[in-house]
């Protein structure tokens, strides 16, 4: 059965030109209505994987018919469209059940994304056997670290064991937390992400666990908070290394008791969430400073998984490379664009110190830009040919001296070893007798770094 979208807005010029976009993009088949109120006429009659609506709306508003659908659907997608944003409605709408929030006059990229981004949702909750971890198998490629996190995901998915993923900014920590949601009894229920680095710390409590009205200056109606949101489901709290002090003692009661209060309220409320953390800092070394507390760091640690980075699991890029290259070569609509094996040899020499992030963007990029099929370094590479970049140190000079020596040996070992193999077409002795490296250590090197020599065999 075809995936069927259904768009919903009073506006008929709109209509025809997202219907239009979306026919001529996508397989997907689109009908359109300009009255609200035959939508529940239309969802009884036959299935729809993904609405879109308008906000503002005569008979019936957007929020009005966004609950609706979920009292008829609870699992069926649907993207608000409004012509006037304000952050207050688009965090209500998404407190509601709204999968996703766009701004008139949409833009055809943003709208396309959406539509795969919530697709892809729908075809994981609907159960499609073996769906509900494509994204997780994914990035797991033929690498044994990701391997083994794929296998511990799935063991422990359907437990209530609180989970701590870490790794650095870009390697797909959100996604280990939705494969792990998405695999448990709770993923017909919602799974709710919280940036504990993107809300102040005067908000984040009231955040977290709502508050009454007049709890103070601003509090005008009571407000329920995210830990409600996600009752029967997940709590995902991103970025759990950036908490306060403060809210890291209440966070703990409520891991360990199961109970919270909202601000300003004396009334104890149950929560039934599953908890998930993920953070790119070291907790060991923040524990140690005094700045994280060691009792709330071991009621997130039951089970860790501990994601390595790109540049430890290059066997993992062609998979991730060739995935991004046919999603994006989808969307613009490109058929039989491919990159080329010498290319892709340099793609896995790369350190890549935004992890998958990098690589998506990167390949978007020269998807957009290339004028030819076959793309090559310089459609990845403008500036640099060599496919070199150099190791990023943004963040360097914020480390302990002994932490920021090991990332910089770390890089140009990796770099170092990369070039000498590449030199001598992955030949190992060759390389170690070059380089004055004992073959031994070379191998040591390597292995530490994730780096293959069968990269570097010569291509045919």
């Amino acid at each position: 059965m075809s995936e069927r979208i259904l768009l919903v807005d009073p506006d008929q010029d709109l209509l025809g030109q997202v219907k239009s976009v979306i026919e001529d993009k996508t397989d997907y088949t689109v009908m359109a209505t300009s009255n609200p109120l035959e939508v529940a006429g239309l969802l009884s009659r036959g299935h729809f994987d993904l609405i879109f609506c308008a906000l503002a709306m005569p008979k019936l508003t957007g929020l009005e018919l966004l609950a609706n659908v979920k009292s008829q659907d609870p699992d069926l997608p649907v993207v608000l469209i409004t012509a006037y944003p304000t952050v207050e409605s688009a965090v209500s709408a998404m407190k509601q059940g709204a999968f996703d929030f766009l701004e008139k006059p949409v833009h055809e990229e943003q709208l396309l994304l959406v539509a795969e981004r919530a697709m892809q949702w729908r075809r994981r909750i609907k159960g499609a056997a073996g769906g509900v971890d494509d994204d997780l198998t994914l990035i797991a490629g033929a690498n044994r670290a990701m391997q083994e996190i794929h296998r511990q995901t799935r063991l422990v998915a359907d437990t209530m064991a609180t989970v701590l993923i870490t790794g650095e900014s870009g390697t797909g920590k959100e996604l280990v937390a939705r494969s792990l949601h998405l695999q448990s009894s709770r993923a017909n229920r919602r799974m709710v992400t919280v940036n504990c680095a993107a809300i102040p710390d005067n908000l984040i409590e009231s955040e977290l666990f709502g508050h009454i009205k007049g709890s103070f200056s601003g509090a005008l109606r009571d407000k329920k908070g995210l830990v409600a949101e996600a009752e029967g489901g997940t709590l995902f709290l991103d970025e759990i290394g950036d908490l306060s002090r403060n809210l890291q003692a209440k966070l703990l009661r409520l891991l360990q008791e199961g109970e919270y209060r909202p601000v300003g309220g004396n009334q104890v409320y149950k929560a039934d969430v599953r908890f998930i953390a993920a953070t790119n800092q070291n907790l060991d070394v923040k524990v140690a400073e005094g700045s994280f507390r060691e009792d709330l760091y071991y009621r997130l640690n039951v089970i860790r998984l501990d994601i390595p980075p790109l540049r430890k699991r290059p066997e993992d890029i062609p998979v991730l490379a060739r995935y991004f290259l046919e999603r994006y070569a989808r969307l613009y609509g490109i058929k039989n664009m491919e990159i080329g094996p010498r290319t892709m040899s340099i793609l896995q020499t790369r350190p890549w110190p935004g992890n998958v992030r990098e690589l998506e963007n990167i390949i978007k990029r020269a998807v957009i830009l290339s004028q030819g099929l076959r793309l090559n370094t310089q459609d990845f590479f403008p500036a640099d040919a060599s496919g070199y970049t150099p190791p990023s140190d943004d963040d360097l000079w914020s480390k302990p001296f002994k932490e920021a020596k090991e990332k910089v040996m770390e890089d140009f070992m990796q770099r170092y070893v990369q070039k000498l193999l590449s030199r001598h077409q992955g030949n190992v002795s060759r390389a170690a007798e070059a380089s004055g490296i004992k073959r031994q250590y070379l191998h040591k090197i390597m292995k530490q770094s994730g780096i293959k020599a069968a990269v570097f065999k010569k291509q045919l």
